[in-house]
């Protein structure tokens, strides 16, 4: 799974390469669903996030003085964006976040959109296992190497159905 994940982030990072949009306010955000989307993927859209990125939106509120994360009422355990978009949160150590110019700043990522209509994976659903005691050295240590290999492939399907944002956040110092 995290072979498969990694895959498919580097898809999206390709995809949106040189298209980033910058994130700094509620308004930027909504712009995004209610105008760059279309319509039909925006019905379907979720928001892709590592840990730094869903705690600045975790902390965001509207002019109201409301966050703009709300749970889901389904599930208490998941969130949404504007009570709408599900979150999904990933580890940073998965999804890094960038430096900006001169390391003054860091940029978290933000996919939003219709992943499944962005990227495609083309799964086999073969995976072969080979076991081996004579491969290298391996009967001198008394040992046995297992090789597993997974087929599959990440390609992008509709690119206008995934935006990626940056919220640029300045490193304390």
């Amino acid at each position: 799974r995290a072979t498969r994940n990694a895959a498919i982030l580097k898809k999206l990072a390709e995809v949106t390469n040189t298209k980033e949009v910058a994130i700094s306010t509620v308004d930027d955000l909504k712009t995004v669903f209610n105008v760059t989307l279309d319509p039909a993927i925006a019905a379907s859209s979720i928001v892709l996030t590592n840990q730094s990125g869903f705690n600045y939106l975790d902390t965001l509120k509207d002019e109201r003085g409301d966050y703009i994360l709300q749970p889901d009422v389904t599930d208490k355990t998941k969130m949404l964006l504007f009570g709408v978009y599900p979150i999904k949160k990933v580890s940073n150590k998965v999804l890094k976040n960038a430096e900006g110019s001169n390391v003054s700043a860091y940029k978290y990522p933000l996919y939003m959109g219709d992943l499944k209509e962005a990227i495609t994976l083309f799964d086999r659903e073969k995976i072969s296992i080979e076991l081996s005691t004579e491969a290298g050295d391996l009967w001198a240590k008394d040992q046995t190497g297992i090789k597993v290999r997974d087929r599959f492939d990440v390609q992008a399907f509709d690119e206008e159905a995934v935006i990626k944002g940056e919220i640029t956040v300045p490193v304390a110092g």
